[in-house]
């Protein structure tokens, strides 16, 4: 039984990462592709921004503390022997995807932490 949980727990993590993975393609690439493509936008137009230095730490600590979570995942999960190593390799390498290469999901990360800092404390 604790084996089939595992599994199901894990193939709806997998699923979860793959989603936001697939959402994060599709607003930072697909949809900039397709309206370059199809409605008319300008090919030649591109924009360019650069993180500050308290963003990026932001990023790192974000990348961290996920890939924390997700390594300790996929060690406790007891059905993927034999299997760990290539899906820790391949998880890491979504994360990094994500925090480092991929506006869009960057931009979200931050506004969480933007989100965070300005919530008020009720007493």
């Amino acid at each position: 039984m604790p084996r089939q949980v595992d599994l199901a727990l894990f193939l709806l993590f997998q699923g979860l990462l793959m989603a936001v993975l697939g959402r994060a393609i599709w607003r930072s690439y697909v949809r900039l592709w397709c309206y370059k493509r199809f409605l008319g936008g300008s090919p030649s137009v591109t924009y360019e921004t650069t993180r500050g230095e308290r963003s990026w730490q932001k990023l790192f600590l974000g990348y961290s503390l996920s890939s924390l979570a997700v390594l300790q995942l996929v060690n406790a999960a007891s059905c993927l022997e034999g299997f760990r190593l290539i899906v820790s390799i391949g998880d890491l390498g979504i994360l990094l995807h994500l925090f480092v290469f991929n506006g869009w999901f960057k931009n979200k990360v931050l506004g969480v932490f933007a989100a965070l800092r300005k919530r008020a404390e009720r007493l």
